[in-house]
């Protein structure tokens, strides 16, 4: 089973992986297949201990900034509000 990759991995997800190295308890291939997992995954987490001291995941970063304004969406009302008169 492979876990979504589009979503970060849970903190006690995280912590297993971590401590399943930190125990030896096998070759990380072998962890990574255990907790079906890619390889590079636990080498991600595994760099980001040693680089920030955490294991927890980056927040999330936001999306794409809304492309209409205040001006824009008074134009779109005053545009809907004229099709709905026309359609009347």
């Amino acid at each position: 089973m492979r876990l979504n990759n589009a979503m970060a991995y849970s903190l006690g997800l995280r912590t297993r992986i971590v401590d399943a190295v930190d125990r030896g308890v096998g070759a990380r291939c072998e962890i990574a297949t255990w907790f079906g997992l890619p390889q590079s995954s636990i080498y991600k987490l595994l760099r980001q201990r040693r680089e920030r001291g955490e294991i927890t995941p980056w927040p999330y970063g936001g999306g794409a900034q809304a492309k209409s304004n205040e001006d824009r969406l008074m134009i779109l009302t005053d545009l809907v509000a004229a099709v709905t008169r026309c359609d009347a």
